[in-house]
C-alpha cells in the first residue's frame, strides 16, 4: 500500500512539474515580450510572435512616441503591411516554380500547402490594400494614451520645454540643444519638437544598448576568468547600430553568452542605471535576439528552450554546408562544446541563478528539453545509418 501511495504522489508531483514548465514556456512567450504584451493591453488577445500585428503595433508605438502624425503613420504602416504580403507572394509563386517540375508524394503535398498559403495571402494583401489604416492608427494612439497618460505628459512636457529653453535633457541628464525652435518657421519648430520627444527616448535607449554590451562583455571576461578558460574563448564584439550589438562567439560560450546577454542588458542593465546615475526604470529594459552564421539569414529567440536549441543545431548546420566542418562527427563534437555548459550540472546552475532568464528558473526546464532533443537526435542518427 505504501508502495502504491508513493507511486501515486510521484504520478501527481510529475504531472505538477509538467504544468508548472508549460505555465513558464506559455509566460516567456507572451509576457517575455513587451509588443505582445501592448497587444493584449490594446486589443485583449494574446498572439505569437510571428504574427504581423506585433511588427504593425511596435511601428506604430513607436512612431507615435516619436512625434509622427496619425497620417503619416497610416501611410507607412499600409507600406509595411503591402510590401511584407507582396513579398511573401513573390517567394511563395518561385516556390511552387521550382515544385513545377517534381510530381512524388511530399511535392505534391507541398504544392497544395503553398497554393494555399498563396490564397490567403493575397487575400490579405487585397485587405491590406483597401483597409482604412488611419482609424486603425488612431484608435492605437488613443488607447495607447489612454492607458500611459504619464508618458503623455512626458511627450507634451518635452515639446514645450524645447520650446521655452531651446533644449531636452534625458533622464540621465544628458542635455541636447536645439536652437532650431528659435528660427520662426513653423516646419522647422515642428521637427525641433519632434526631435524633443525622441531624444530622450531613443536617445536613452541607443546609451543602454552601449551600456549592456559593456556589462555583457565584462560578465564574460569575469565567467572566463573565473572558470580559468582561455582568453581565445571572449567573445568578439563586432559592432553597434543605434541600440543592436552584434557579438561573435566562440563555442564554448554560446550558452553563458545566452545567459549573460539576457540578464545584463535587462535586469543587469536596470540595476546599473540605478547605481551609476539614480535611475530607476519602472520596466527592465525589453530585448531581442537573434542567432545567425551569416547575417542575411538569421532565427529570432521567442524565449522556448526547445527552438534555442533548433536555432542552435541549424547555425552549426549551416556551417557544416559552409564547408567549415570537414565531417558530421566534427560538427557533432562542436555541439557537444556548444552543449556543456548546460549539461554540466554546476555549471548549469551557476548560470540559472547567476544571469537568471526573466526572473525565471528555467534549469529545470533546460535539463528535460536537452534530453528530449538530444534523444531525437540520436534517433535521427540512427535512422539515417539505417537507411
Amino acid at each position: 500500500m505504501r508502495k502504491t501511495e508513493g507511486s501515486i504522489q510521484t504520478r501527481i508531483s510529475d504531472l505538477k512539474g509538467a504544468l508548472e514548465l508549460l505555465q513558464i514556456r506559455k509566460d516567456l512567450k507572451t509576457k517575455g515580450d513587451l509588443h505582445i504584451v501592448n497587444c493584449y493591453l490594446f486589443f485583449q488577445k494574446w498572439i505569437e510572435k510571428s504574427d504581423p500585428l506585433r511588427d504593425l503595433l511596435k511601428a506604430l508605438v513607436f512612431g507615435v512616441i516619436y512625434g509622427k502624425s496619425i497620417r503619416s503613420l497610416a501611410r507607412d504602416l499600409r507600406k509595411q503591411r503591402v510590401m511584407e504580403l507582396a513579398t511573401k507572394i513573390h517567394k511563395l509563386e518561385k516556390e511552387l516554380d521550382g515544385l513545377s517540375a517534381k510530381s512524388d508524394e511530399a511535392s505534391e503535398a507541398r504544392k497544395l500547402e503553398v497554393a494555399s498559403e498563396m490564397k490567403k495571402a493575397k487575400a490579405d494583401l487585397t485587405e491590406a490594400e483597401e483597409r482604412d489604416w488611419e482609424d486603425f492608427a488612431g484608435e492605437v494612439a488613443d488607447k495607447l494614451f489612454t492607458n500611459f497618460p504619464d508618458g503623455k505628459a512626458f511627450l507634451d512636457n518635452a515639446v514645450a520645454q524645447v520650446s521655452t529653453y531651446g533644449n531636452i535633457m534625458s533622464p540621465i541628464g544628458r542635455i541636447r540643444r536645439l536652437w532650431r525652435v528659435f528660427t520662426g518657421k513653423r516646419g522647422v519648430i515642428s521637427a525641433a519638437g519632434r526631435r524633443a520627444q525622441n531624444s530622450p527616448i531613443q536617445g536613452l535607449a541607443s546609451e543602454t544598448g552601449c551600456s549592456s554590451a559593456y556589462l555583457i562583455l565584462k560578465a564574460a571576461y569575469d565567467w572566463i576568468l573565473d572558470h580559468g578558460m582561455p582568453l581565445s574563448d571572449m567573445p568578439l564584439y563586432n559592432r553597434a547600430v543605434h541600440d543592436c550589438n552584434v557579438f561573435q562567439e566562440p563555442y564554448a560560450m554560446v550558452i553563458p553568452m545566452l545567459h549573460i546577454k539576457s540578464f545584463m542588458a535587462t535586469t543587469g542593465a536596470a540595476n546599473w542605471y540605478k547605481e551609476t546615475f539614480g535611475l530607476e526604470w519602472t520596466v527592465v529594459p525589453e530585448i531581442e535576439m537573434e542567432y545567425f552564421t551569416t547575417e542575411d539569414k538569421s532565427y529570432k529567440r521567442n524565449w522556448e528552450i526547445p527552438c534555442v536549441l533548433k536555432d542552435i543545431r541549424k547555425c552549426l548546420q549551416e556551417q557544416r554546408d559552409f564547408g567549415d566542418f570537414e565531417s558530421d562527427e566534427e560538427m557533432e563534437e562542436a555541439w557537444n562544446t556548444v552543449m556543456m555548459p548546460w549539461k554540466d550540472p554546476d555549471l548549469r546552475k551557476e548560470l540559472c541563478t547567476r544571469f537568471p532568464v526573466l526572473d525565471v528558473d528555467i534549469e529545470p526546464v533546460v535539463v528535460k528539453e536537452l534530453s528530449l532533443f538530444e534523444k531525437q537526435l540520436r534517433k535521427d542518427r540512427e535512422k539515417a545509418h539505417a537507411a
